[in-house]
């Protein structure tokens, strides 16, 4: 009886070992693969820093030049990387103004980079996509609005609300309701946010707001519509403050009532 319970001990000993075994070679050969993941994250976000300086100083000589080479393109290797292309474009559409701006839309068509940023559109982490749905945004386009619009959509509300706001940055007027709407089925609760996209339509937008104001029986729309005409604040408005100080959403009341307050200060 004791010999068996001494060879139950030393197989309970020797499983033992082996699993410890097991966890500390686990261990290290986890250790070693994150060190080596490390690594070559590190040298590929070095790789494309390096592309994006090189791509972000020829598109400088570009702009800065008073006539395009006539042999200008863009090198593969750079070509190849969405990431650097993205990064850039963004950083020099948010900078540039008036001519550099639109000879920047014209480098963007001449060397075809629009393809390049609707592929990181589909590619990456959500704050890639939205980075080249910011980029199609500053572009003049067809086929960037349709790439926008195309995910308004989108099952992520964040990827939605930055193309809601890419939308209302081309302040494309026929696509309000539609922003609206999906702004509204993200974040239902939200009107500051709603509010927030509605005001980049700008002026031209507020006859649309009042509709909008009339029609809807979503109390956070027709808040955040107020709320926009607010920071708009239009010379005259058709808004029926009548009906909007009866509305049952305290939202609404309280902003109808400082809307009145500016369209009377106007008024004198």
């Amino acid at each position: 009886m004791s010999e068996l319970l001494r060879n139950i001990e030393n197989i309970l000993l020797f499983s033992l070992w082996c699993i410890s075994a097991f966890l500390i070679t686990a261990s290290v050969l986890t250790a070693v693969w994150l060190s080596v993941r490390r690594v070559m994250r590190n040298r590929r976000d070095m790789a494309i820093q390096t592309r994006q300086k090189q791509f972000e100083s020829y598109l400088q000589e570009l702009i800065t030049a008073e006539t395009f080479p006539s042999d200008f393109h863009l090198p593969a290797h750079i070509r190849k990387d969405t990431t650097a292309v993205t990064a850039s474009l963004l950083k020099f559409f948010k900078i540039v103004r008036g001519k550099e701006a639109v000879k920047l839309r014209i480098i963007v068509d001449e060397l075809g980079l629009e393809k390049i940023v609707t592929r990181a559109t589909t590619r990456g982490n959500r704050g890639k996509r939205m980075r080249a749905y910011n980029v199609l945004s500053f572009l003049d386009s067809s086929t960037s609005l349709k790439t926008i619009s195309e995910n308004l959509y989108s099952d992520d509300k964040y990827i939605r609300l930055s193309v809601a706001r890419c939308i209302a940055r081309r302040k494309v007027m026929s696509l309000i309701s539609e922003v609206t709407e999906a702004v509204n089925f993200a974040f239902p609760d939200d009107e500051s946010l709603l509010t927030d996209v509605l005001y980049r339509f700008g002026d031209k937008a507020s006859p649309r707001l009042e509709r909008m104001i009339t029609r809807s029986e979503n109390n956070t729309i027709i808040a955040g519509a107020v709320e926009t005409l607010i920071l708009l604040k239009p010379e005259n408005t058709s808004v029926d403050f009548a009906r909007l100080y009866e509305n049952e959403d305290e939202r609404v009341r309280a902003a109808a009532v400082l809307l009145s307050v500016i369209s009377r200060g106007e008024k004198h």
